[in-house]
């Protein structure tokens, strides 16, 4: 099964970040875009994308992850950007700040699962993925787009983050959450 941990959003996040995704969808809909924006109850941070784990393997990763310690963070939602540059635009995304908190905790899920699976190795950037572009010649006017967007500063306080299992369908992933982990001191 596909599987990957990833903290929630806020109602409120997940309200504005919905609103701004159609304000985008309007804006961009002359590009002539192969694009998919996220389902509103699909958003969220992914900390570690686990790929496909074999059901015999998930009850150690759950186990190690269980003794990871982490207290409450807080973090705001900051400025629009794009993956993987300006020149060739294939995700739009939100980042948010301060990032150091959900480094930290994936980090920590990161080292924890050293000897359960093999590491990616890749460095974690902490953002909430709001669309995919398949196909554009346009990239140079997405990006000047994005320039122009102000974020709303929404706050967010993290208390858990949770391992999910994804499943792909033809109209898009179903997220379904596994466990939660919560955090252990204040």
């Amino acid at each position: 099964m596909r599987c990957f941990f990833a903290i929630p959003l806020s109602d409120e996040a997940n309200d504005y970040l919905y609103d701004l995704m159609n304000s985008l969808k309007k804006e961009l809909k002359n590009y002539n875009l192969k694009i998919r924006f996220t389902p509103k109850k699909n958003l969220h941070i992914t900390l570690m994308f686990l790929g496909e784990i074999k059901e015999d393997k998930l009850e150690g990763i759950k186990e190690k992850v269980r003794g990871i310690n982490f207290k409450p963070f807080k973090f705001e939602l900051s400025k629009l950007g794009v993956f993987p540059n300006e020149d060739i635009v294939r995700v739009l995304w939100i980042g948010i700040t301060p990032a150091k908190d959900a480094i930290a905790l994936q980090k920590k899920i990161d080292e924890s699962l050293l000897s359960v699976i093999e590491n990616k190795d890749h460095e974690f950037k902490a953002h909430i993925t709001l669309a995919r572009v398949k196909y554009s010649k346009q990239s140079s006017k997405i990006t000047l787009l994005v320039k122009k967007v102000n974020v709303k500063n929404i706050k967010n306080e993290i208390n858990s983050f949770g391992l999910y299992r994804s499943e792909l369908h033809k109209d898009g992933s179903k997220y379904f959450l596994l466990e939660g982990f919560e955090a252990k001191s204040k």
